[in-house]
Formats: structure tokens, sequence, C-alpha cells
């Protein structure tokens, strides 16, 4: 049985790949991805910088940046006891990923822009990033 890094080398040097024809994307692809991510940051800046409680929770800012961008409509329950979150079932597949608006977040924070408040979350984050640049950073 290979172990992880075996496969990892496998994949990477595209042994077994050969007969497959790589698609060239262009530069249609990355200006694409360039613009998506400029555009993201100004509006996760935007909701890092005017709500506190988006530099702690990303699923809040995530669900500030949907409703922002009108990916989402957020309503409250009968009772007040609830948000509702609702998709529109033809539109789900183009809300931003979690992932790109953290990511976004991430760069930001990076530049010392809506850091987290809470020093909880603070460790947390810094810990976990040391751990990632450890485990990635790691000889192959």
């Amino acid at each position: 049985m290979l172990d992880s890094f075996q496969v990892e080398r496998i994949v990477r040097s595209g042994m077994g790949y050969k007969d497959i024809p790589k698609i060239d994307y262009g530069n249609e692809i990355t200006e694409s991805f360039e613009l998506n991510h400029k555009k993201n940051k100004l509006v996760v800046k935007e909701i890092l910088e005017g709500f506190d409680k988006a530099t702690n929770n990303d699923f809040i800012l995530c669900v500030e940046f949907w409703n922002l961008m009108n990916q989402i409509k957020i309503t409250n329950s009968n009772d007040g006891k609830e948000v509702i979150i609702h998709i529109e079932k033809d539109r789900i597949s183009n809300i931003t990923s979690p992932e790109s608006i953290t990511r976004c977040r991430r760069v930001l924070n990076n530049s010392g822009i809506g850091l987290p408040t809470r020093e909880l979350v603070r460790e947390r984050r810094f810990t976990r990033a040391k751990a990632l640049k450890k485990y990635f950073g790691r000889k192959r």
C-alpha cells in the first residue's frame, strides 16, 4: 500500500496521466480569478471594517458577504428567535464559496486589516497558520 507521500509524488509527477491531454485555458480563467478575488477582497474588507462580529466568526463573514452581494436573502422567524437564510435553487451554484471569502479575509489579516477582536480567535488562527506552514513547508 502506498503512503500519502508516495501518492503525492505520483500525482505531482503525472505518472499515469500521459494519455490524457492537458487543457490549455489560457489567460481567460486566470484573469477571471484575479478579477473576482479583487472584487471579493473589497467586499470582505468593507464587512470586516464595519461589522466586528465578522472579524471573529467566518460563518458570519460569509453570510454578510452573501447578503451584501445579493446571493441570499435573510429573514427572521415569526417569533424572532431564528434567522432564516433563503437561497434560490437555481442560483446556488453561483454563490461565492466560503473558501474564497475566507481566503480574502486571510490576505487582509496578513496586511493587518480586520484582525479578530477576541484574543482566543487570534491565538487559534495563529496556531493553525503556523501548523499549516510547517506541514506544507516540509520537504517532499
